[in-house]
C-alpha cells in the first residue's frame, strides 16, 4: 500500500511551503550553509537515501556512533535501540516515553519518539525537528523533506556530513531534534 501511495505522491521534498516559519526552533541561528552543491538522491521515494559520496574515515566512524553516544551521554531521557521507521536495521535515538517534558507530538502513530537514525549505507540520516528547524536545514542546503505526506513534516532527511566540520553541524541539527521533543536543552 505505501508503495503504492509512494508512486502517486507529487511530493516535492524541497518545498518549503508546508513548513510553518513559527514556533519554537532549537538550532543556532543562523545555520550555516552547507558546501557545493546537494547530493543526488536515489530516485526511489522509500528508502530515502542519497547516492553515497566521499566520506572521511575518521567522521564516518563518529557517525556511526552518534546515535549510542548521544543517548548514552542523557540515559535520563534518551535511549538507543532499532528504529522502528528503519525497519530495526539501524540504531534509532528515541525520547523516554515517561519524562515529564516530552513534547505531545512524540507521541506520533509512526515515529513513536524516535528522534533520529543514521544510514549505515549511505552515511545520510532522519530527523525529527520543529518546522521552523526542518525549514532552516533545508534552506541552509543541510537536508530535505521526507518525501511522504502522512509522515509527520518535521521529520526530514539530512544529507551525510563529509567532514568533521560538517558532523559538527548534523549533529547539532539531531541535537536540536532531541531538544524539540524531550524539552530538554543538552
Amino acid at each position: 500500500m505505501i508503495r503504492i501511495y509512494c508512486t502517486l505522491s507529487t511530493n516535492d521534498p524541497l518545498d518549503l511551503t508546508a513548513l510553518s516559519r513559527n514556533g519554537p526552533s532549537y538550532l543556532p541561528s543562523p545555520l550555516s550553509k552547507r558546501a557545493g552543491s546537494r547530493p543526488k538522491i536515489m530516485a526511489r521515494k522509500i528508502p530515502q537515501r542519497q547516492v553515497p559520496g566521499p566520506i572521511d574515515p575518521e567522521t564516518k566512524a563518529r557517525l556511526q556512533t552518534l546515535v549510542r553516544d548521544i543517548a548514552s551521554a542523557h540515559p535520563d531521557i534518551l535511549e538507543a535501540k532499532p528504529s522502528y521507521s528503519e525497519s530495526k536495521s539501524a540504531d534509532g535515538l528515541y525520547a523516554k516515553k515517561d519524562i515529564s517534558t516530552l513534547n505531545p507530538v512524540a507521541r506520533d502513530w509512526l515515529l513513536d519518539h524516535e528522534i533520529a537514525h543514521v544510514h549505515p549505507v549511505d552515511n545520510s540520516l532522519h530527523v525529527w525537528l520543529s518546522e521552523p528547524d526542518a525549514r532552516a536545514v533545508i534552506e541552509a542546503g543541510w537536508g530535505q523533506r521526507f518525501p511522504l505526506n502522512f509522515v509527520n513534516k518535521g521529520w526530514i532527511m539530512v544529507y551525510a556530513p563529509r567532514s568533521m566540520d560538517e558532523l559538527e553541524v548534523v549533529e547539532r541539527v539531531v541535537k536540536a531534534g532531541v531538544e524539540w521533543i524531550t524539552g530538554v536543552e543538552i
